[in-house]
This record gives structure tokens, C-alpha cells and sequence, in this order.
């Protein structure tokens, strides 16, 4: 933190005087001339209607942060469905593929067994 975005913040009514104070000393910063508050001067109804009104800005920028990450927290979470959609056709598939060559080879299998059958009983046949 510099003491440009500390006067910045203090400017634009982010902190208070006496936050904007309790950086400098948090942060070793020094301000020789700390800017007033332009709030200082007026009086306290006008004060506190003109911090509501920045609190309410303030507020309104919290929301817009917070949908924007919702809306990148949905675009994320849709491609991580997508994905796993595709990951499930794909596991779908090889299952498919290894049912089907099972029971093919169930059938050569019983096939060899059923010729074998017929040879052993030609044999005792001609025997």
C-alpha cells in the first residue's frame, strides 16, 4: 500500500480520515499534510445522508462483484456438467463395448464347447 492509493481512497470516500490515520500507522506510511475530509465541513444531517449515499454506492459495487463472481461461478459450474456429461457417454461407451465383446465371447466360447461335444461323441460313436 503507497500513500497515493491511501489519498485516493480517502478522496473518493473508500475510507474515512481516521481509517485513512490508521493505515498510515498500519502500512509506517507518513502524510505531513493529511487531506481533510470534505464531509468535515458540512453539517451532520447532510453528513450522514451523504455517507448513506456513498455506503449505498458502496453496496450496489459489492453486488456487482458478487454477481459477476456468480455469474463466472455458473459458467464454470456449466462446463464442469458438460465435461462430466461427456465424461458419462464416454464410461457409457467402453462399458457398451466391453459387454458386447463379452458376450461375443461368451458365444465363441460356447460354440467351441458345443463342437467339441459333437467331435467327442463321433468319437465314442465310431469307436
Amino acid at each position: 500500500m503507497n500513500l497515493e492509493k491511501l489519498k485516493k481512497m480517502l478522496a473518493d470516500g473508500v475510507i474515512t480520515s481516521e481509517e485513512y490515520k490508521e493505515l498510515l500507522e498500519k502500512f509506517g506510511l507518513e502524510d505531513k499534510e493529511p487531506e481533510a475530509d470534505p464531509l468535515d465541513d458540512l453539517d451532520d444531517k447532510t453528513k450522514a445522508y451523504i455517507q448513506k449515499l456513498l455506503q449505498s454506492e458502496k453496496d450496489r459495487e459489492a453486488n456487482r462483484v458478487g454477481n459477476a463472481k456468480k455469474a463466472e461461478y455458473d459458467a464454470l459450474k456449466a462446463e464442469y456438467e458438460e465435461k462430466l456429461a461427456s465424461f458419462q457417454k464416454q464410461a457409457d461407451a467402453i462399458l457398451e463395448d466391453a459387454r458386447k465383446r463379452a458376450k461375443d465371447r461368451e458365444n465363441e466360447i460356447i460354440e467351441e464347447a458345443k463342437a467339441e461335444a459333437r467331435r467327442i461323441t463321433d468319437r465314442a460313436n465310431n469307436e
